[in-house]
This record gives structure tokens, C-alpha cells and sequence, in this order.
């Protein structure tokens, strides 16, 4: 399993280190995260193209997608498509580089409706190297520093009345970026009785930060969470829940995961294999689908392309999320999630509760009924 870090791993994560590799999980990039241009290098310029680049990046587009996608047959038909667009002349009108992304990535989705095929543009020259190689030093210090500034995606851990727990994560990051960060969150939300998850924002990001986490809502033997299908390399690899976390489990409890429309990728992984194995209830909307990992080919020091390259099917169900979304157990706009997933979990817990406990979630519970309207997160 690679790292994106050049400085050493902390302590505790030496041993999620070695369980992620004794399970077999792989370094798979889901959605936007890890190897697109930063923070810095999204506030862009346009530049302009003449032909010769225009033409290069066209067919690099091409080649890369039709050697890589993850289904062969409709890869082929990609960069015959692709080149026939362009035998016909209809990228010619185009002279600035951001026309040229807008234009490739909207005739790529059209060919197939893949949401993580597209080409990606940075006015600021990116060292060259071959495919997802690992970055520079000076990329491994921006991008450690653009996830430290984001608290890796972990935007907030609290607790709420009932004595029940809300986790917000906006990225799935590298664990040896996150995983102290993430074992320190669940410290902190490990006496309360329920927890809801906020994916409601989160693009996407790593399988093996998927398997960490999934890895604290499961007791026992490893579970078996997912498959991945990798053309380039034909193979197949396995994920598990890992046989070691270094915070308690959060097991026995009731467990709530909000999504909305723009969760995707491994954000719908998580999801995906807590709702099929019973273990969470959904809430808020239909989920974007995005069931592809990918790989970023660099054409030159501007352009790159991303392209699926393999796919992940659940043990559960032999399938995945892929242009469908995850559909929610229980339907709610995002104003009014949060509310809707903690009175869920109270009049769960209240199932179970007592005495004065029993009476505090009761008047809570009486209180959101009466709610006339959803309250702001």
C-alpha cells in the first residue's frame, strides 16, 4: 500500500498500516481527492491552446481512456468516438484551455454517463510523471498542508441532546494523514448511545480511510466489505475490516449515515456497505453514483485525464451504486437531516430507556414532532 508521505507514520498507525496490507486493501482514489490540482492551483487562469496542443491533448484523451476504462468494450468506443469528433472538426473553434476540458469532459460523460471520467486543467505547470506516480516533495508538502488546513476532511465531532454523537466528514483522506485525527474523533464520540455520520458533502476520496472507519462499526472476525476489479492489471483485490483499531469500537449502538446530492464515490462506498449489511439506517437524499476508482494520466505539464479503472461490487450483493445512487431508508431535505436522524435515533434508544433517561428522550422526541419547520445545521 502506498503513502503520499515522505515523513514518518505515527506511532498508532503502524499497525493500521500493516492490518490495511494483511487485508489486502489497496490504494484505490475514489471522487476528487489526492492527486487533482490543490486548493491553490483551482484558483486558475484560463490559457490559451493553438492547434498542435489542442490536437495532443485530444488524442492523449483518446488513448488513455481507450486503454484504461474499466469496461473494455465501451472504452474502445470512447476514443472512436473522441477521434471521430475531432476528424469532423468539432473542437476546432476551441482556443482557450478551459473551453477545451469543459468540451472533452461533457463528450466523454455523454459517451457513458461516468462521472468520474474527465479531463482536468491547471494554469500552473505540474511536474511530469508518469500516470499517478508519487508526487514531488514540494507536492507532498503543499498537499499535507492543504489537508491539515481542512483538518482532513473531518470538519466536526459533537455532541448533541440525547447523548447522541454527530461526526461531519467532508473527505475520506489518506490514514497516514487522518488516521490520528479520525481515532480521536471516535475517542470523543465513544459514550455516546446513537451517531450520525454527515456525508452530505463529501466528494469522495480514499478506500483504505473507508475500511478504517467501517472497521470501528464491526466486532468480532473481519468482515468482508468490498471487491475491486482493476483493468489495467486484470486483478482483483479484497477488503476487510481491519482486526485492530486504536479506539474502542463503536458496536451495539445505533448508527445513522446522511447523505445528499453531491455524496459520491468512496463517501457511497461507506454508505453503500453499512446499509446492506443492516448495520446503518440512510437519511436525506439519493446519492450521486459512483461506483469507479480511477487513476489521473498527466499529458503534459496542464493537462491530465482522469479515467476509471476499475470498479467495486459489494460480497452482499454482487453489485454497486454505479449511475444509480443509494437510495435512503428515510427521505429528508438537507435543512432538516441532522433533526430527522437525531429523532431517529431517540426514539430508538427510547425503545430500550428508562426511568428519568427515558422521560429526557421522550421530551425531546415531543419537541421535533412539534417542530413546524426544519432548523439550520
Amino acid at each position: 500500500m502506498r503513502t503520499m508521505l515522505n515523513s514518518p507514520i505515527p506511532p498508532t498507525l503502524h499497525v493500521i498500516a500493516r492490518a490495511l496490507a494483511g487485508a489486502a486493501a489497496a490504494f484505490l482514489l475514489f471522487g476528487t481527492a489526492g492527486v487533482e490540482p490543490t486548493a491553490a492551483q483551482e484558483a486558475r487562469t484560463d490559457l490559451p491552446v493553438d492547434k498542435a496542443q489542442r490536437t495532443r491533448v485530444i488524442e492523449a484523451v483518446a488513448g488513455y481512456a481507450e486503454a484504461n476504462y474499466v469496461f473494455a468494450d465501451l472504452a474502445k468506443e470512447v476514443g472512436r468516438s473522441i477521434r471521430k469528433r475531432n476528424r469532423e472538426g468539432a473542437y476546432n473553434d476551441i482556443a482557450g484551455a478551459e473551453a477545451l476540458v469543459a468540451r472533452l469532459t461533457a463528450d466523454l460523460q455523454s459517451i457513458t454517463p461516468d462521472r468520474h471520467l474527465k479531463v482536468l486543467f491547471s494554469a500552473e505547470p505540474r511536474p511530469l510523471r508518469e500516470s499517478t506516480g508519487e508526487p514531488s516533495a514540494e507536492e507532498t508538502v503543499q498537499r499535507r498542508l492543504e489537508a491539515i488546513r481542512q483538518n482532513f476532511g473531518i470538519e466536526r465531532a459533537e455532541h448533541l441532546d440525547g447523548n447522541v454523537g454527530y461526526l461531519k466528514l467532508t473527505k475520506f483522506e489518506d490514514p497516514a494523514l487522518a488516521g490520528e485525527t479520525i481515532v480521536a474523533a471516535m475517542r470523543f464520540l465513544t459514550n455516546t448511545d446513537a451517531l450520525i455520520i454527515d456525508l452530505r458533502y463529501n466528494g469522495g476520496g480514499r478506500s483504505d480511510m473507508v475500511a478504517l472507519l467501517t472497521s470501528y462499526f464491526f466486532d468480532g472476525e473481519p468482515v468482508h466489505l468490498a471487491d475491486f476489479y482493476n483493468r489495467p492489471t486484470g486483478q482483483t483485490s479484497q477488503s476487510w475490516t481491519l482486526p485492530y483499531v486504536p479506539a474502542p469500537r463503536y458496536t451495539g449502538k445505533p448508527l445513522y449515515i446522511l447523505t445528499g446530492e453531491r455524496t459520491f464515490s468512496a463517501a457511497e462506498q461507506f454508505t453503500y456497505l453499512l446499509q446492506k449489511s443492516g448495520r446503518a439506517v440512510v437519511v436525506g437524499q439519493v446519492t450521486r453514483g459512483g461506483a469507479h476508482f480511477v487513476e489521473i494520466f498527466q499529458i503534459d505539464a496542464h493537462f491530465a485525464v482522469m479515467v476509471p479503472v476499475g470498479d467495486v461490487k459489494s460480497p452482499l450483493t454482487g453489485s454497486n451504486w454505479e449511475g444509480t445512487g443509494i437510495t435512503p431508508d428515510v427521505t429528508a431535505v438537507p435543512e432538516a437531516a441532522v433533526r430527522t436522524a437525531q429523532r431517529l435515533a431517540l426514539e430508538k434508544l427510547l425503545e430500550s430507556a428508562e426511568g428519568r433517561y427515558a422521560d429526557y428522550l421522550r421530551m425531546l422526541v415531543g419537541e421535533m414532532k412539534d417542530e413546524t419547520a426544519p432548523r439550520a445545521n
